[in-house]
């Protein structure tokens, strides 16, 4: 024990002044790598033959750079052979490349979607049954907001997953479908649905008409489908508006939304 609290004080002894100078370069490089970062990123946003999708994936890139090249420089001015350091540096990548293979597929799918841009940054998209606005592509996950959420999706399986990229139309049609009672009358029913869509604040179009018709006869009840065609902007806040709006007046007008119902009829002898 006594070597060791002999051997460390020597080290200060002999490297104080290297010491000294190491902590400076490493508060100037920090302050200095954040001030690049700073300063790429107002640049990237200027330009416009970049996709804005892709910022900050960049950014996530020359930032792991930066801070290697100044672990690196911190270490040879400690008197660390840059050359051995390297090797090292090789050796513990390749280890990590083999325990972190899903991570670094996930990097590769990022670089692969930027590339190919299946779709940018604002756009509608539906990813393996997930609807969502496109936020960003990250070095690990691709960023969707929902409704009521913020989905992060792995690149490697956005990479492979079937995409549907609704921002291409302008307009799209949403369908709400609901399981009825049979005592229900269908006309009330319609009334009800045009009226709540006449007061959405015009987030719906009268043109495509929309409609309102019995899709399918089950053993619940009958299956209503109501089909609106709204602005592709407004889909993700129509969604919001019509369920909440359709179960206030159902509840008002008394229509009921049964579960599973089973009827078992009796007969007498």
């Amino acid at each position: 024990m006594e070597q060791i609290v002999a051997y460390v004080n020597n080290f200060f002894e002999e490297n104080s002044t290297n010491l000294l100078e190491t902590v400076a370069i490493l508060v100037v490089g920090v302050l200095l790598i954040k001030v690049l970062l700073a300063a790429l990123k107002r640049i990237l946003k200027k330009q416009n033959k970049i996709d804005p999708i892709i910022i900050p994936f960049i950014r996530s890139i020359i930032k792991v750079l930066l801070y290697l090249l100044l672990f690196i420089t911190l270490a040879g001015k400690l008197g660390f052979s840059t050359t051995s350091l390297a090797t090292i540096l090789g050796a513990v990548g390749l280890a990590l490349s083999l325990s972190l293979q899903s991570s670094l597929a996930n990097i590769v799918n990022g670089i692969l979607l930027m590339i190919s841009k299946p779709f940018t940054r604002g756009s509608v998209v539906n990813i393996d049954g997930v609807d969502g606005v496109v936020d960003s592509i990250g070095l690990l996950y691709t960023k969707l907001k929902t409704l009521d959420k913020q989905v992060l999706i792995p690149n490697s399986d956005v990479a492979t997953a079937k995409i549907s990229d609704m921002s291409v139309m302008t307009q799209r049609r949403f369908e709400v479908k609901l399981i009825l009672s049979y005592k229900e009358d269908i006309d009330h029913i319609r009334e009800i649905v045009f009226d709540v869509i006449n007061n959405d604040d015009g987030l719906s179009l009268i043109d495509p008409e929309p409609s309102v018709v019995i899709s399918n006869l089950g053993n619940s009840g009958m299956e209503v489908s109501i089909r609106i065609w709204v602005v592709s902007e407004n889909y993700l806040k129509f969604g919001e508006f019509i369920y909440e709006a359709l179960k206030k007046r159902f509840d008002e007008e008394g229509v009921v939304i049964p579960g599973s119902i089973l009827e078992v009829a009796v007969r007498e002898r």
